[in-house]
């Protein structure tokens, strides 16, 4: 065997494919693929390419093959086949992602726990008027905490966070009985103090 011959390595970091496609990470291999996070250049957002390693042309038609009936998909829900490659750069297809991954929901909850205070009014003085009675006085509710963090509940806060930052894919059935019950406990001591 000659040992002059060098061997192409595959993909690498930082390496441009298709002339569009700017590999950014390895995500996960197998003994015929491997998937890589890279940035499409033409539209500035994240794709995923899984590469067929495998040279055996029957592994390459299975492979092509499978990537049309995936792009066959009518309403795709999480990836959709942005492309199917078979030229020099490779064989490989590109996946869109249409579900942005949220970070991991201790990390939103860790964040909602520790609510900024709320700012308090100086109270008015009091003022002595002679021969006049004072007037009934109106019930007033302590708010210099949010009550999540009184009673160490959080789904209120952590079904705001994710309304305001547009995260939808955090509110599942769980958050929102959360929130539910969280809301009727606030309601319930609201109509106790008045």
């Amino acid at each position: 065997m000659d040992n002059t011959v060098t061997q192409v390595a595959g993909p690498q970091a930082g390496q441009l494919v298709a002339s569009r496609y700017r590999l950014a990470s390895f995500h996960r291999g197998d003994g015929s693929t491997e998937v890589w996070r890279a940035l499409d250049e033409s539209t500035n957002q994240m794709v995923s390419l899984e590469f067929l390693r495998d040279v055996n042309p029957v592994s390459k038609e299975r492979f092509l093959a499978g990537a049309r009936r995936l792009a066959s998909v009518a309403e795709p829900s999480v990836m959709r086949v942005a492309g199917i490659h078979d030229d020099a750069d490779g064989t490989f297809i590109v996946f869109e992602h249409l579900v942005h991954i949220p970070a991991p929901v201790e990390w939103v909850k860790a964040a909602a726990q520790v609510p900024a205070p709320v700012p308090q009014m100086a109270a008015p003085p009091v003022l002595e008027t002679a021969g006049v009675a004072p007037e009934a006085t109106v019930p007033t509710v302590e708010t210099s905490l949010a009550p999540e963090a009184a009673t160490g509940d959080h789904g209120l806060s952590l079904l705001l966070y994710a309304l305001r930052s547009r995260e939808l894919s955090l509110i599942d059935q769980a958050l929102l009985e959360e929130s539910m019950i969280e809301f009727l406990d606030l309601a319930v001591a609201e109509f106790k103090a008045v």
